[in-house]
């Protein structure tokens, strides 16, 4: 009998809000016999075991969500989650007792085909939906394809695909499975927890662009823009977003509308052809019936960049109820904030932060973190340390799904001492190196001044290589040290790179002739050396730009 599926009760002592509980009974659910419109099936002497009336009545599951009904409340369960179903106080003079019963998904292994990919997407069912949708695209189902795209066009979904996920990917590439090649390519780029990633990510992107894959070209183009064939260069990466539009690539009109949006080094915003994809693509969607939330996603962003927060709120709510985890701490964000960056609204902006933390969205619990280091000095010693482990443990579970800010944040806290903890470069150093493989420039930043100042061990070489990465990724800073290392006669195998795109940035911008005294680099030691001991996690809030953007 599979055990993906389990009813736990369990005994809850609070004592002045220090928890601890004790399992005192857990009965697993056959989940090959679980039928939509059905009871879930437990019997009727378990049933009263667990002090159940009557056994959940199952609306929706796909091997990876349940969704149920319980006592008139519906509940969403999914892959490594749990959900109270019910709950009551017990008789205790000492400590308040309660009994608890619990719904609980321990893991995806379902062998059960499923095929409604859409609510499978809506659901965040992504191991269900690849397992399920790759050999139907290698049969040429198109419409699969489009659901398959939404998923692992998504940085922050791929974080959620499990080993065993990874591994049927990787039997599908040896089937030669153009999609699957294009999937394992997206998974090396974006996760990079392979030490052959740089080479899998290359052959297979070549792979699935050479088997016709048009989401591959656009990929390739990403990967030309930031220099993952060697050296940088925008030409290419236009000719191959161009060949990725022509082909009508989602993928490639979204990574357009980014650019089109932020902007970047060498690259001007342009807010009419961002308004104008992003309204085209909503239109076909909606009048076809067939729409990516994450164009709805867009549109706040846009909006958010061009006009106000205000007006990004209505887009944020509509990504959010279609689907789209990642627009939850931007939806929390226009709710809980005014235009002025005031917060006018804490209880809305932490309960959606929360609903965003249980769907997962990395980025939503990130800001629960820095939201509790922003009450740390309110709290007495006592919670001033449950907190202070409340914060490393939100900014890991961030760093695990996908945010590379979570990781600065946790490099800061060894760097700086912060939350009474003692300083240590050497783990620093590893939490910056995490941010950096994950695509922060900051990361880069802070990799770069500890080599300087000699907080650890590296050779130059490594330095100019920070300097080089950060400034791909957008560091002005880092640009400048990038171009002053050139000078020197250092990264010439980078020169028509250097020449080509930073020089010009560092010869017409006067902020950019740094010394020793006034660079950003120097700021960052100051800062690290001098009275602003950078405590406040909320400094710099999530970057808009970068390679790793939730939705890219």
């Amino acid at each position: 009998m599979s055990k993906e599926i389990s009813i736990t009760l369990w005994n809850i002592f609070n004592d002045r809000n220090a928890i601890s509980s004790n399992k005192l009974m857990e009965v697993f659910i056959d989940s090959e016999n679980i039928v939509e419109g059905k009871p879930l099936p437990i019997s009727e002497d378990l049933c009263k075991q667990l002090y159940l009336k009557e056994s959940p009545i199952v609306t929706y599951y796909d091997g990876e969500a349940l969704d149920f009904v319980f006592e008139g409340v519906n509940y969403q369960l999914f892959n490594g989650n749990s959900v109270e179903i019910s709950s009551c106080d017990r008789d205790n003079i000492y400590v308040r007792e309660s009994i608890s019963l619990k719904a609980n998904f321990n893991n995806y292994d379902s062998e059960k085909a499923y095929s409604d990919y859409e609510s499978m997407f809506r659901h965040g069912s992504f191991n269900a939906l690849v397992k399920n949708a790759l050999p139907a695209c290698a049969k040429g189902d198109k419409d699969v394809v489009k659901y398959l795209m939404w998923c692992v066009t998504v940085n922050q979904y791929l974080f959620l695909l499990s080993p065993k996920t990874f591994d049927f990917i990787e039997k599908q590439c040896k089937k030669n499975n153009p999609y699957a090649y294009f999937v394992s390519a997206r998974c090396h780029y974006i996760l990079r927890n392979n030490e052959n990633y740089s080479k899998l990510m290359t052959d297979r992107v070549k792979s699935a662009y050479y088997a016709g894959i048009p989401e591959a070209a656009a990929l390739m183009a990403e990967m030309y823009r930031l220099g993952e064939f060697g050296l940088a260069d925008r030409l290419k990466y236009q000719q191959y977003i161009n060949k990725a539009l022509d082909k009508g690539c989602e993928f490639a009109m979204m990574l357009s509308v980014k650019r089109y949006i932020y902007g970047g080094l060498g690259i001007t915003a342009d807010k009419d052809k961002a308004f104008n994809t992003i309204d085209a693509a909503i239109k076909i969607g909606e009048e076809t019936g067939s729409l990516n939330p994450h164009w709805y996603f867009l549109k706040g962003q846009a909006l958010f960049t061009f006009c106000s927060l205000s007006a990004a709120l209505p887009w944020y709510k509509k990504a959010v109820e279609n689907g789209c985890i990642s627009a939850y701490s931007d939806y929390a964000l226009a709710t809980g904030y005014n235009d002025d960056n005031e917060l006018v609204d804490k209880e809305s902006y932490l309960d959606i932060l929360n609903q965003g933390k249980k769907k997962r969205d990395a980025t939503s619990i990130l800001l629960l973190a820095i939201n509790l280091e922003e009450d740390y000095d309110t709290f007495n010693d006592y919670f001033k340390w449950i907190n202070a482990s409340k914060i490393k443990e939100l900014l890991t579970e961030a760093y695990n799904l996908g945010s590379a800010i979570a990781a600065v944040y946790l490099g800061n806290i060894y760097y700086y001492g912060k939350f009474k903890t003692p300083e240590n470069n050497d783990i620093a150093f590893e939490w910056y190196s995490k941010g950096a493989l994950l695509g922060d420039y900051e990361a880069f930043e802070m990799l770069f001044v500890m080599v300087k100042y000699h907080y650890v061990d590296k050779d130059e070489n490594f330095k100019d290589m920070c300097a080089l990465y950060g400034t791909r990724l957008g560091s002005k800073a880092l640009l400048s040290e990038t171009v002053i290392a050139y000078t020197y006669g250092r990264l010439t195998e980078f020169a028509s790179e250097i020449e080509q795109y930073y020089c010009p940035i560092f010869d017409n911008e006067e902020v950019s002739k740094i010394d020793d005294e006034n660079d950003k680099i120097s700021a960052l030691q100051n800062d690290i050396d001098g009275d602003d001991t950078g405590d406040d996690l909320s400094d710099d809030g999530p970057d808009d730009d970068g390679r790793f953007d939730a939705w890219a």
